[in-house]
């Protein structure tokens, strides 16, 4: 039965919502284990190889694979991916492959200079950079609240690289790179994902992030390709890429696709906070990287800003109408 205001409706749609929010918590924990994942496999590549520690090879060998091995079992599973392509679509998911694997790699390469939760939690700072990179592009200066939310995230990211001059280092200056090359492609997919498929944009960008990740691997190693797959061997090596590719990439990218359209856009974007916590309990749970009262103390201001940030930006959209 129905009553007049319809409350059975209201039921299912918040036992929708309620199990949307579930999956993309699930999502934030495979994306947190993510980093303490991908940086156990980078270093020991780079210790394996004749690389040497702080080398683009394990990073970009470690993506190569994460996202080949996404790429054919997507292929597989989504029917949908496979078919309906179209020369447009083929150049929106070129588009956002490349901006996918601009941040993945710069990621990449701040988790070996920086520790998995100090990355993760700089990483979330995309929340704030999203209405500043806006900005530039529309000319609409952003709301004063942003301006606030960029001062005490400063505060926040000076506290987790340990609260004194002299700590911040090419880790967490990549970790910042990062976060702003993931604001790009944030904007990017909302002005070309419109049209496409969800599937097939993201089948689309896994084969575009393997082939130059790859491709540049297969450049720095210079054709030492033997050693490179002696290294690949590694328990800590293919371990973690499978981990990787199924979990953090084919399993949550399949969540973050059919679910998130279930959900309000903010209530979301606070979900997903939660996935640098996830990255530091996992990170001291599986490979004890401990962070300092400091460091927990600037990510809690760092969670307090984007919270903060989103929320107010959801309510200047509601009293704006859109």
């Amino acid at each position: 039965m129905v009553d007049e205001h319809g409350s059975v409706g209201l039921d299912a749609n918040a036992r929708q919502q309620r199990a949307a929010a579930g999956w993309l918590l699930l999502a934030c924990v495979f994306w947190g284990t993510s980093f303490t994942w991908a940086k156990t496999a980078g270093e020991t590549i780079n210790a394996t190889t004749s690389a040497g520690a702080g080398s683009s090879l394990g990073p970009l060998w470690v993506l190569g694979l994460r996202f080949g091995i996404a790429a054919i079992i997507w292929l597989i599973v989504s029917r949908t991916a496979r078919m309906g392509w179209t020369r447009a679509g083929l150049v929106r998911s070129g588009v956002l492959g490349l901006f996918l694997t601009t941040a993945m790699i710069v990621q990449h390469l701040a988790l070996d200079r920086a520790s998995a939760a100090v990355t993760a939690f700089l990483t979330s700072l995309v929340v704030v950079f999203v209405p500043l990179l806006a900005w530039t592009m529309t000319r609409r200066a952003p709301n004063p609240i942003i301006w606030v939310g960029v001062l005490f995230a400063t505060l926040g990211v000076w506290l987790m690289t340990g609260g004194a001059v002299g700590h911040f280092g090419w880790g967490e200056a990549l970790g910042l790179a990062c976060s702003i090359a993931w604001a790009v492609y944030v904007i990017a997919i909302d002005r070309l994902a419109a049209h496409e498929h969800p599937a097939r944009l993201v089948a689309g960008q896994f084969v575009v992030s393997a082939v130059v990740t790859l491709a540049w691997a297969g450049i720095v190693s210079f054709g030492e390709w033997r050693s490179l797959i002696v290294a690949t061997t590694e328990p800590a090596v293919w371990t973690n890429v499978l981990q990787l590719a199924t979990l953090a990439t084919v399993a949550a990218y399949s969540i973050l696709t059919y679910q998130q359209p279930r959900i309000d856009p903010t209530r979301a974007s606070i979900i997903y906070l939660a996935e640098p916590i996830c990255a530091a309990i996992f990170a001291w749970a599986w490979a004890g990287h401990a962070m300092t009262g400091t460091q927990i103390l600037g990510a809690a201001i760092i969670l307090a800003v984007n919270v903060f940030v989103e929320v107010r930006a959801s309510r200047m959209r509601v009293v704006a109408g859109d």
